[in-house]
C-alpha cells in the first residue's frame, strides 16, 4: 500500500499488523498519527504501548495478547527496528492468528519483502506533484503563499524529502512573517541544500565546464561532509549516469528507475546530464573515482587534493 492510500484505507478497516518502511520520516510519522487517531483510544495510558528499537520482540508480541480496557482497540507501536530473519518469522507466525482487538504497527529501517497477513505501507519519497499539493494545503490555513517556482527550488534543495522540506518551511515562515510570502530568493538565501542536491549541482557544473561554480560547490561540500563519503556519493552518481548513458534510448524512464531503485524524475535529469559528458567520459570518471577511493582507503593520498584533481580532470 502506498502512503497516499493509507489514511483512506483506515475508514474501511484497521488491519491487525502494519509495517511502515521508507526513507521519509515525515511520512512514517504521519501514518502513525493517522492510525492512532483511527483507533480512537481514549485511555492511552492503558491501551497504547510504545516500544523502541531495543525492545525484545517476544515482549512486544506478548503485549499484543492483552485485550483493550474500556476502548474498542489497543495499539502497539514498535519503532525503527532492524527487521532480521528471527523477527520476521515471529511476526509472520503472530499474524496467522492475531488478536483482532489489537493493532500492531511497526516502523523499520530499510525495506522488506511481502509477508502474508501483514500490511506493508510504502513511505518512500513522494513525487513533486504530491509534495506540491501537500505543502500548499498545509500553508493555506496558516496564511502563507509560495510560488510554484520557489517550491520547485525548495523540493530540489531538500531532495524530495518532506521531513527536510517542513523543517526548512518552519524557518522560512518565521522569516516571512510580515508579508507571509515565501520567495525563491528567500529559499536560495536561507535554506540548506541536501547533500544529494549538492552532488547534482557539482555534476551539472562539471558538465557545463563552469569551473568557478564547481570549485565553490566542492568547497561547500567539504565544509560539512567527510571527503571519503563525497567520493562514494560522486561514484554512485556518476555510475548512475553511465548506466543511463549505456541504456538503449527506447527503454523508458520507469523501467530504468525501477532497476536502479530510484524515481523516474531522477532518470529524466540523468538523461540531460549524460549529454554533457558522453558515455566514454563518464566511464573514465567512474574509473578515476574508483582509483581515488582505493587510494583513500589505503591511506596513500590526501583525499581533499584528490577530489580537486578529479574536478579539474572532469572539467577538461
Amino acid at each position: 500500500m502506498k502512503f497516499v492510500d493509507f489514511k483512506k484505507s483506515l475508514i474501511e478497516l484497521i488491519e491487525p499488523v502494519y509495517i511502515f518502511y521508507g526513507e521519509d520520516r515525515y511520512l512514517i510519522d504521519t501514518c502513525i498519527k493517522n492510525l492512532t487517531t483511527a483507533c480512537e483510544i481514549s485511555l492511552p495510558e492503558l491501551n497504547l504501548s510504545i516500544f523502541d528499537a531495543n525492545a525484545d520482540i517476544n515482549e512486544v508480541l506478548t503485549a499484543c495478547e492483552t485485550l483493550p480496557f474500556l476502548d474498542k482497540m489497543r495499539l502497539i507501536l514498535l519503532k525503527d527496528i532492524e527487521l532480521n530473519e528471527d523477527k520476521r518469522k515471529k511476526l509472520i507466525e503472530y499474524a496467522k492468528n492475531p488478536n483482532k482487538s489489537v493493532c500492531l504497527a511497526i516502523s523499520i529501517k530499510g525495506e522488506t519483502k511481502e509477508m502474508e497477513n501483514i500490511t506493508l505501507v510504502d513511505c518512500e519519497k513522494l513525487d513533486a506533484n504530491m509534495i506540491r499539493k501537500k505543502v500548499l494545503s498545509d500553508l493555506k490555513p496558516k496564511g502563507f503563499l509560495i510560488s510554484d517556482e520557489a517550491l520547485k527550488v525548495l523540493i530540489s534543495y531538500c531532495d524530495y524529502n518532506l521531513t527536510q522540506i517542513y523543517s526548512e518551511l518552519e524557518k522560512l515562515m518565521a522569516y516571512a512573517t510580515e508579508h507571509k510570502v515565501i520567495t525563491e530568493d528567500m529559499i536560495k538565501t536561507l535554506s540548506v541544500k541536501d547533500v544529494s542536491y549538492n552532488i547534482f549541482e557539482l555534476t551539472e557544473s562539471l558538465g557545463n565546464k563552469d569551473t568557478e561554480h564547481a570549485i565553490n560547490t566542492l568547497n561547500y561540500l567539504l565544509k560539512d561532509e567527510d571527503p571519503i563519503a563525497i567520493i562514494g556519493l560522486l561514484y554512485g552518481y556518476f555510475r548512475r549516469l553511465l548506466i543511463v548513458a549505456m541504456t538503449p534510448a527506447e527503454v523508458d524512464n520507469a523501467n530504468i528507475a525501477n532497476s536502479l531503485q530510484i524515481k523516474p524524475y531522477a532518470i529524466t535529469l540523468a538523461r540531460k546530464q549524460c549529454k554533457l559528458f558522453g558515455a566514454k567520459k563518464l566511464y573514465d570518471l567512474c574509473d578515476k573515482l574508483q582509483k581515488i577511493d582505493l587510494k583513500a582507503k589505503t591511506n596513500f593520498c590526501n583525499v581533499e587534493n584528490e577530489l580537486y584533481s578529479f574536478v579539474f580532470s572532469a572539467l577538461n
